[in-house]
């Protein structure tokens, strides 16, 4: 079973990539003139589909994976809990990208690094435990 979620998360990856390279003119966003507006901790909105309701914190990254991004995840799974967030860790999303600037977004933060952290259907990778806690507070996190 975890072999199989690792291999489709390497798909995907594959995917994104060949995808992001097709496209690497474009700025994160969409084409050069539109531009995505990210909050105050940096975060950008992201179209997360139904599998991956919104009320939690998803903090994607492989699962028993002994990699800095592994390690990472595993730091913010046991403090997100401590600072009275709900959280739930991922190595597979669904989106519901809409258009193309949708994937451009989607690919330009899954291929920059890890762990990727979705907060009220907004993401960013590799986020510090302080924005993660001020972008969920912020957006009707308690």
């Amino acid at each position: 079973m975890r072999a199989s979620k690792l291999i489709i998360l390497l798909c995907v990856a594959y995917a994104a990539y060949h995808f992001w390279s097709e496209h690497h003119g474009r700025i994160a966003g969409g084409t050069a003139g539109s531009v995505i507006k990210a909050s105050a901790n940096g975060f950008v909105p992201l179209p997360l589909g139904a599998n991956n309701p919104p009320e939690k914190v998803w903090v994607c990254a492989p699962p028993y994976c002994p990699s800095k991004k592994g390690q990472r995840a595993d730091e913010l799974m046991r403090l997100l809990p401590n600072a009275g967030i709900q959280c739930a860790r991922t190595a597979t999303v669904h989106f519901a990208a809409a258009n193309e600037a949708d994937w451009d977004r989607i690919n330009s933060i899954w291929m920059s690094g890890g762990p990727v952290v979705f907060v009220n259907g907004r993401a960013k990778n590799n986020p510090t435990i302080a924005e993660i806690i001020a972008e969920y507070r912020q957006n009707g996190g308690r």
